[in-house]
């Protein structure tokens, strides 16, 4: 009886109130990245921090794609610098880091901030 009533309720619910809850839960996810990402950042383990940042991105990527980036500024900003303390291999990812941070930058009208986040994605394209 109970199953009955929680399929019945998620009947009910609208498309925009289904995208409203996958992106909180993809907030909140983030913020325990980026816990995660500071934890692994004190144990200074390359391998980790990559792997970390990679799913961080996975989860992140949606919020990119909507009026949410500003959400995801906070770790983005971690994984650049984490990314970049250990020199990472990850080119494409670094690089891709980056250019949202400048998206970032200039939804808030930072521009000499952004323009400092491309020449960091330049200087990882080439």
């Amino acid at each position: 009886h109970r199953f009955e009533d929680v399929s019945d309720k998620q009947a009910k619910l609208s498309k925009a109130e289904i995208r409203a809850a996958q992106l909180a839960r993809r907030i909140f996810a983030l913020r325990q990245f980026e816990f995660a990402l500071r934890a692994v950042q004190r144990l200074n383990n390359a391998t980790l921090i990559q792997e970390g940042c990679v799913a961080a991105w996975n989860v992140a990527l949606p919020l990119l794609e909507s009026n949410m980036r500003k959400q995801a500024t906070r770790v983005l900003k971690l994984m650049s610098a984490l990314l970049d303390d250990i020199d990472s291999p990850l080119i494409w990812l670094r690089a891709r880091v980056h250019l949202e941070i400048a998206f970032c930058e200039l939804d808030e009208r930072f521009i000499a901030r952004a323009s400092l986040e491309l020449e960091h994605t330049i200087k990882h394209d080439q």
